[in-house]
């Protein structure tokens, strides 16, 4: 069900994600900026519920910021090879 009026909130009750993580992953660049209404507040969609929680994964996993971009960037790109995924981000575990 998709449902573009995602509030901050709402986010992060479903991703089990702080509001004040959700805003630091905004300002690094791990979520994408949301779509602000004219009273300023965010409003996310699927993808970006979809993307925080494979984020949150990751971090729950152990991955420091700089992999969980890789990983990302292998999550959002469903073309590329499963050996880039193996072979790109996490090769200094």
């Amino acid at each position: 069900m998709t449902n573009p009026n995602l509030t901050i909130g709402m986010l992060s009750s479903q991703t089990d994600c702080s509001v004040p993580t959700i805003r630091y992953y905004e300002k690094i660049g791990l979520l994408p900026n949301p779509v602000r209404a004219t009273n300023g507040h965010r409003y996310y969609r699927d993808d970006d519920l979809k993307r925080l929680t494979f984020i949150r994964r990751c971090r729950d996993f152990g991955f420091p910021i700089d992999e969980v971009r890789e990983l990302v960037d292998l999550f959002e790109d469903g073309d590329r090879a499963c050996r880039g995924a193996r072979h790109g981000a996490g090769t200094s575990r």
